[in-house]
């Protein structure tokens, strides 16, 4: 399948197109920015000198072995505040140590917790329920690059690269707008054995482009829909469309790309419901109930329904549509 590679760059409140070019790629569309790429090295960070935010998971668990089943993923960030998300089994427990990037010390800050307890049928051999923290980091400085730990049950979890996250800047005029870079792309198809075709080649082609996708120093990504594929044996129950949301989220390639920058998301079809489903699509609430788990915008439409919304970056916004959940079904040319 040929994609379109478009490569963009905010400066200065200019728009400039610096390359286009069609390349044949796995996955999906990709804005990016050409930058030099260098090497990404862990960093080992002085505990002594992070402020410790202690997160309490209630959930029911065994004296297993806690672990990381996904992210950590920076959702939504502001100028005081980021969202860090977080799926785990078997914790009873996350503390996460973090400090300014620049500075030996940094003053203590609490965050809020929204434990979302998922899926019962999810619960694995070992009698552990997946767990999908939100942790919102408070009272933090404006434009500052933080580092920072995840200690799962008291034990420091490594990574293979540096976890950190910035605070967006304060802009009071147009003469001092800060570079703005973003990523854009669509429908993310991970094949998975046993629910491909078996007389046909699998749809994906591989997830290495995430690994190039981490890499391009960008400030967020912008997921425009079929982030993931429900295949038919998902969209017809609500343990299938939890088992997708989770096979896809815990896709390796993925993990540091998560962590690399900031994501906002929207949705289509596929990972709303079937091919061109509309509102009349019976499990739509299941749908939208792990949209919202799985994902770390702000705010998702009003009175629970819709996962539209809007946010803004230096001098641009971002209208973020929702092209389904109040869809028409025009194959029944309903109004």
């Amino acid at each position: 399948m040929n994609h379109l590679l478009l490569v963009f760059k905010f400066s200065d409140s200019r728009f400039s197109i610096i390359e286009m070019c069609l390349q044949k790629l796995s996955l999906f569309a990709l804005i990016c920015f050409t930058s030099l790429i260098l090497p990404v090295q862990a960093e080992d960070l002085p505990i002594k000198n992070f402020p410790a935010l202690d997160v309490q998971i209630k959930n029911h668990v065994k004296n297993q072995s806690a672990k990381i089943l996904a992210g950590p993923m920076l959702g939504y960030a502001e100028h005081k505040e980021v969202l860090i998300w977080l799926q785990t089994e078997c914790v009873s427990h996350i503390e996460i140590k973090y400090k300014e990037k620049s500075h030996a010390e940094s003053q203590v800050a609490k965050s809020s917790l929204r434990d979302l307890s998922i899926h019962d049928y999810l619960e694995n051999d070992r009698g552990c329920k997946p767990i999908i923290s939100k942790i919102t980091i408070p009272n933090l400085k404006p434009n500052t690059q933080y580092q920072y730990q995840i200690y799962v049950n008291g034990k420091l979890q490594k990574f293979d690269y540096p976890l950190t996250f910035k605070t967006k800047s304060v802009t009071n005029s147009s003469e001092n707008l800060p570079e703005l870079k973003f990523l854009v792309g669509s429908c993310t198809y991970i094949n998975e054995n046993g629910y491909e075709n078996p007389h046909e080649k699998p749809y994906g082609q591989g997830t290495e482009i995430f690994r190039y996708m981490a890499n391009q120093k960008a400030d967020f990504m912008l997921w425009l829909g079929d982030n993931v594929y429900l295949r038919p044996a998902d969209y017809s129950s609500e343990s299938g469309i939890a088992h997708r949301y989770q096979y896809n989220r815990s896709e390796p390639n993925l993990q540091h790309f998560l962590s690399s920058m900031n994501h906002y998301a929207i949705w289509d079809d596929h990972d709303f419901g079937s091919n061109d489903s509309s509102r009349t699509y019976d499990l739509k609430e299941i749908t939208y109930k792990n949209f919202r788990e799985y994902w770390g915008n702000k705010v998702y439409g009003e009175n629970n329904q819709g996962i539209y919304s809007k946010f803004s970056y230096a001098d641009a916004d971002f209208f973020l549509l929702d092209d389904r959940f109040f869809r028409s079904d025009y194959k029944t040319n309903e109004v």
